[in-house]
């Protein structure tokens, strides 16, 4: 009797599972949200790989730009020692 009384209200508990063709619309639903969440991701990953090669390619510019102007600040601290 006990068991039987556990087993009903485990049973109200826990929600039955879907019938097959809910559950085969279910699967396929979640399928499609899956693809569609991982071409929005894969997106992502381009937008991001983008921007960061941009960057990268900024800074390597904002670094050649300051090495090449390096040497004329130390010229200009020289020629203003002489005077």
């Amino acid at each position: 009797m006990e068991k039987e009384a556990a087993s009903a209200k485990q049973n109200a508990e826990e929600p039955s599972p879907p019938a097959p063709a809910e559950n085969s619309t279910t699967l396929a639903e979640e399928h499609q949200r899956a693809e569609q969440q991982a071409h929005e991701t894969a997106k992502e990953i381009d937008r991001l790989t983008l921007e960061r090669q941009t960057l990268n390619q900024q800074l390597d510019k904002a670094e050649l730009q300051k090495t090449q102007e390096q040497p004329v600040r130390i010229q200009q601290k020289g020629f203003f020692r002489i005077w």
